[in-house]
């Protein structure tokens, strides 16, 4: 079959639109693609941050868990030392009512 002049032109011409319709379909897929990669991008650097954040808290509740299990430590020796000074107390108590009753009691002779 032999095609005319303007026949070849025509199928060229069909091939160009095609080729340019493709092309544009291209930079659309292309530029879909780089937006995609920067919202990757950026979602990457806040899972960095996210993860510093994270790192962050754990440090700083286990540093508070260090400073609450001195303070209960401290807590707990105060109250001893309390029950300490009391039965210290309680025994001067008792050993002056004794010497008081004592007293009383010469006093009375």
């Amino acid at each position: 079959m032999i095609f005319s002049l303007s026949d070849v032109q025509f199928v060229n011409l069909c091939y160009f639109m095609q080729l340019d319709m493709l092309q544009e379909e291209n930079d659309n897929v292309l530029e879909k693609l780089r937006f995609v990669e920067e919202s990757c991008q950026d979602v990457e650097m806040r899972v960095k941050e996210h993860e510093k954040q994270v790192a962050a808290l754990g440090e700083g509740i286990s540093l508070e868990a260090k400073l609450l299990s001195r303070k209960e430590a401290a807590l707990s020796q105060r109250e001893d030392a309390l029950k300490e000074a009391k039965k210290a107390k309680d025994g001067v108590n008792e050993r002056i009512e004794f010497l008081m009753h004592r007293v009383l009691g010469v006093q009375k002779r």
